[in-house]
């Protein structure tokens, strides 16, 4: 299938599931490590049909996380603007994954302002410009992101 031509929710998210099993391994390697241990989380952060990407990526690396016992790999959040077809996906529950954080703005006539099942919808009536394009959100919006504040001791998350 050609992504360009391809607007299915679906397609995206097992594509790019696929693409995260193919950078799992580097992702992972690449996260700070203090005595051997991991002690840097993933912060996610998507515009658009990039939700549904997202999903498929974090879901493709804590399974590869699982699957090679590797410890410490946590995902503190997802920040999702104006996500497309919102209600035709669902926040990644899993013990390693932070909230999923839903932005929409009210006039989006792209993506509209649904609620994604699972996710914490955030606030932003103050965003003047209440459309799509991800200029239309607060430089606010993005510098208030929660920082990861997740710890690992002895290979255990401790949050």
């Amino acid at each position: 299938m050609n992504s360009k031509k391809n607007n299915n929710r679906i397609w995206h998210y097992y594509s790019n599931s696929t693409e995260g099993r193919r950078y799992a391994e580097d992702i992972l390697e690449s996260l700070h490590k203090t005595n051997g241990e991991i002690d840097e989380s993933l912060k996610i952060v998507s515009h658009s049909m990039g939700g549904a990407y997202a999903k498929g990526y974090v879901n493709a690396i804590l399974d590869y996380a699982k699957g090679h016992n590797i410890a410490g790999v946590i995902v503190a959040f997802e920040a999702d603007f104006a996500p497309f077809q919102p209600k035709k996906q669902k926040a990644v529950k899993d013990k390693n994954m932070g909230p999923t954080l839903q932005f929409s703005h009210s006039s989006d006539n792209v993506a509209g302002n649904d609620p994604m099942p699972g996710a914490d919808q955030m606030d932003t009536s103050k965003d003047t410009d209440q459309g799509h394009a991800i200029v239309s959100f607060t430089t606010d919006d993005i510098l208030n992101l929660p920082a990861g504040s997740y710890k690992i001791i002895n290979g255990k998350i401790v949050r």
